[in-house]
């Protein structure tokens, strides 16, 4: 006979990115969710206009206002690396609450109100719930890319890179299809309603897979992330990092890109 062991099992580990299952989930998740909304806002929204008979510059303006705060997404690369001691985990504190956040701003689509018909639709109070979002979603988006560059393996950057883009193309082309049909059907705020369903499905991914195991689940508490030994600390504060970002943007090649970013 086989003796059974009494040992107990061990207790089981949280999902990390260390695992390259978990991490390939939680980069889909993120990135189709982009896509998911960009497929709404840029796709669905402007045929859905144009069908009503919105002029070609009432659009045109809609879609420069949504994606507008992507010009100014390299000012949240600083705010990112510096403010991200949290319990949760140097880069997940940021892409949870970057998330959700992005989610509250798109709760508003459920009591703007849907757009007439006619030349004249008044489509500037979608359009400023979409710039909202979009604040929150290039905050998201820089996030997530210092997660990959902080906890992928060197040789598995690139197959990160290329689910990054999987999942945003898969995500942008299901908003496209899904919100182009339900728009015109339910109407703006049941399309919006489904779009905050699937968001909220996405938003689990960054919940349950942590960087570390020790990692706590949910906590908000930030602080500057420490120094190396020898070098005094600045104060930890907004002011501080606003004279830093002052200093960079004196640089001719960050005013270039900016300024080219602004322009497209």
């Amino acid at each position: 006979m086989t003796r059974l062991s009494s040992t107990p099992p061990g207790p089981r580990q949280a999902p990390t990115v260390a695992d390259p299952a978990w991490r390939t989930l939680l980069i889909v998740c993120l990135y189709a969710y982009q896509g998911l909304v960009a497929g709404f806002s840029l796709t669905a929204l402007p045929n859905h206009y144009a069908g009503l008979g919105a002029a070609p510059e009432a659009i045109g303006g809609h879609m420069a206002i949504a994606a507008l705060p992507w010009a100014f997404q390299p000012l949240w690369g600083p705010v990112v690396d510096r403010f991200g001691a949290s319990p949760m985990g140097r880069r997940r504190v940021w892409v949870v609450g970057a998330m959700a956040a992005s989610l509250a701003t798109l709760s508003a689509l459920l009591v703007v109100p849907d757009p007439g018909e006619g030349r004249s639709l008044a489509l500037l109070p979608v359009s400023l719930v979409f710039m909202a979002h979009s604040v929150c979603a290039a905050l998201l988006d820089t996030a997530a890319d210092g997660l990959i560059i902080d906890r992928v393996p060197a040789a598995g950057l690139g197959r990160a890179n290329a689910w990054t883009r999987a999942g945003f193309v898969s995500g942008t082309a299901m908003g496209a299809a899904l919100f182009g049909w339900m728009l015109p059907t339910y109407g703006l705020a049941a399309a919006a309603a489904v779009l905050l369903a699937l968001g909220g499905l996405a938003l689990l991914a960054p919940l349950a897979i942590r960087e570390a195991p020790d990692d706590a689940w949910l906590a908000f508490r930030h602080g500057a992330l420490p120094r190396p030994e020898g070098l005094v600390a600045p104060p930890a504060s907004f002011r501080w990092l606003g004279r830093r970002l002052l200093v960079s943007l004196r640089r001719r090649e960050t005013l270039t890109l900016l300024a080219l970013c602004v322009a497209l």
